[in-house]
């Protein structure tokens, strides 16, 4: 897995058009989560659940540095040369959200399978991006 993590003001995503055709249902409108983490992750070929609980780690060493309001979790194929297969991935990407959400975390998630529309304002500090592969 490939994860980018941005400590963000805000981040708005609108789905536009199906990239799938198995895209998640979703509604589309625009959707706002206010002083996120956001967790942009790529699944890639030979990725398994055995992945999960280092991002997961990861994920709670940022968010206890940057104190964020919530988690998001974005699908971001493009942080990978060798991405998985879109089922796969949507498995692995619903699983590592709902083990944060396990953990205790706000967690939203954008739909996977849709070319999106967003506006993210990443904040100004030395820990706003960090960019990991697992």
């Amino acid at each position: 897995m490939k994860v980018l993590l941005l400590h963000a003001d805000y981040i708005e995503w609108k789905p536009t058009t199906p990239a799938l055709r198995s895209a998640e249902p979703t509604t589309k409108d625009w959707v706002r989560v206010e002083e996120p983490l956001v967790v942009m992750v790529s699944v890639e070929k030979g990725d398994d659940e055995s992945k999960i609980p280092k991002v997961i780690a990861d994920v709670e060493e940022q968010f206890n540095r940057v104190k964020p309001k919530a988690i998001v979790v974005y699908p971001w194929v493009h942080l990978s040369q060798n991405p998985s297969k879109p089922h796969k991935a949507l498995i692995l990407i619903r699983k590592l959200a709902e083990e944060l959400e396990k953990e205790g975390f706000e967690v939203y998630r954008a739909p996977f399978g849709w070319y999106k529309a967003f506006r993210i304002s990443v904040k100004g500090h030395p820990l706003a991006e960090l960019s990991r592969s697992f």
